[in-house]
């Protein structure tokens, strides 16, 4: 879509706003900033953009602000950071009745950008509240500080520093969703028993009645403390010893199939060619 913006500027004479120039050797290998600043606006301030080849952070400082994206309000607070794609429409401004709203904005893009933001949102909102946001601030401060006194190496500080911060969110969000703690002894019990014999016939109800839990319990806390489904976790340890045998051994495909708890050949190869993007002969030729 053609690149659109409406502007209406109003801020304090203390913000500020660079604009990066990258090598081309940049743009190519790295993540890297297009503009980035801190901004203390006043009433009357707010910015409309679609069709922008870029991706943008932008974490509040005080005060508050609103983003209008994908057909929904947000609110722009402290501890909150909004994470876009700026190709979309998308209207952050000032609300009526705020007499300011102080905040750190990122446009960045390279990389593997969009990846990571497809990641991000798989599993959150476009703005989070979270701890993650000062780290953003920091991360912005250090790349404000970047340009105006450069230093060797520079584009990869900058990429190292941009890494960091989307690092950070998408951890963020994946705590709401994986127990932090150690599991307990019954689901570390249960993880090892699948990395021994995750070629046979395994199921929840299995292990339910081993550890006299209900299936449903034993789903939820298996997801809570491993961030996936026992079914996910099942099948990336069937691929994995799969991938072993590919490289490591002549046994065909069949046999390869059979050893590592698929159900017949061709779902092997269906389920191998999803996960990896290659059959598992391509994979074999690729890696011996």
């Amino acid at each position: 879509m053609p690149y659109s913006e409406k502007l209406q500027n109003n801020w304090t004479a203390d913000s500020r706003r660079l604009f990066v120039t990258t090598s081309p050797f940049g743009r190519q290998t790295f993540f890297y900033p297009q503009e980035v600043g801190k901004f203390c606006v006043l009433p009357g301030y707010s910015v409309e953009r679609e069709g922008y080849e870029s991706f943008f952070l932008l974490a509040t400082v005080s005060g508050k602000g609103s983003l209008e994206y994908e057909g929904k309000k947000y609110a722009l607070q402290p501890g909150t950071v909004a994470w876009i794609d700026c190709n979309v429409r998308h209207r952050y401004c000032l609300p009526a009745g705020e007499d300011s709203w102080e905040f750190y904005w990122l446009h960045f893009y390279g990389g593997t950008a969009k990846g990571y933001y497809r990641q991000f949102r798989s599993g959150s909102a476009p703005v989070l509240q979270t701890e993650a946001a000062y780290a953003v601030q920091e991360g912005i401060r250090e790349l404000i500080s970047l340009e105006e006194c450069p230093r060797p190496q520079k584009e990869a500080l900058s990429s190292l520093c941009i890494v960091r911060m989307l690092t950070g969110l998408l951890c963020s969000f994946a705590a709401g969703t994986a127990e932090l703690r150690d599991p307990p002894p019954f689901l570390r019990d249960m993880a090892d028993e699948i990395e021994r014999r995750y070629g046979e016939y395994l199921s929840l109800t299995y292990f339910a009645g081993k550890h006299h839990v209900n299936p449903s319990y034993l789903s939820r806390e298996f997801r809570r403390f491993f961030g996936i489904s026992f079914k996910q976790y099942l099948l990336a340890k069937r691929l994995s010893g799969a991938k072993e045998y590919l490289k490591y051994s002549q046994m065909s495909v069949g046999e390869i199939a059979e050893r590592t708890g698929f159900e017949t050949p061709s779902y092997f190869v269906r389920i191998f060619k999803r996960a990896e993007g290659i059959s598992p002969l391509a994979f074999r030729r690729k890696s011996q």
